[in-house]
């Protein structure tokens, strides 16, 4: 399996989609897989290496996500739940329509906060 992650991470960092990449896969506490290619630091042609430190934007997604899928496959999160079952805070949600704020047309669910359809504003 090492070899096949390599030959995708040698292609991503060839064709310029990716400058260095790093992989560590655990499974129940124990390391299954590490590799890593490319470069660090690409103007300095510096590796990467088992100790190189990430800035990861945009990440509370999917790591929230890969959360919820594990809370749903063990039967304590249902997709189609309204939030307020989980944070009773969102039971009487409003919306402001032309200007006035009225109750929402229909509950969110968890699966609207997954899909990002929920129609909660950043602020």
């Amino acid at each position: 399996m090492k070899e096949r992650v390599l030959e995708a991470m040698k292609r991503a960092v060839e064709t310029g989609r990716a400058a260095g990449v790093s992989l560590l896969v655990y499974q129940h506490g124990e390391e299954k897989l590490y590799c890593d290619y490319g470069f660090r630091d690409l103007e300095n042609r510096i590796a990467m290496s088992r100790d190189t430190i990430f800035r990861m934007y945009s990440m509370s997604k999917p790591i929230t996500s890969a959360a919820m899928m594990l809370l749903m496959s063990r039967g304590q999160v249902d997709a189609g739940s309204p939030v307020w079952e989980y944070l009773p805070e969102y039971r009487q949600m409003m919306s402001i329509q032309n200007g006035t704020p009225a109750p929402v047309r229909r509950t969110m669910t968890v699966r609207d906060l997954l899909n990002m359809t929920s129609g909660l504003p950043y602020p």
